[in-house]
């Protein structure tokens, strides 16, 4: 559902903060909006989708990008209004 619906951007929000943790390490390489796109349009949901605190689905949409490394987009799905909302981007090995 989420590759699906990604192929149209305009029913991607990107959320105000889903950048921020990119700054916790100094030497994190940039992703920037067309590369959490293409993580939706074309990567793969890491574990099983769960219920929010909202109670919408959620799940962690994942890239292997050039180099080898992991990046994941926290996503949330508005099923009743096809849209999809990017909470959190990160590199998926700086979160272990």
């Amino acid at each position: 559902m989420i590759r699906a619906w990604a192929q149209d951007t305009s029913r991607i929000l990107i959320s105000d903060h889903a950048f921020d943790r990119l700054g916790e390490r100094f030497d994190e390489e940039p992703l920037d909006t067309p590369t959490v796109y293409r993580i939706l349009k074309v990567g793969r949901v890491q574990g099983d989708p769960i219920r929010n605190e909202r109670g919408h689905w959620q799940a962690t949409m994942v890239l292997r990008m050039p180099g080898g490394r992991d990046a994941g987009a926290v996503t949330v799905i508005l099923r009743e209004d096809r849209k999809l909302i990017v909470r959190t981007v990160m590199w998926e090995d700086s979160q272990r």
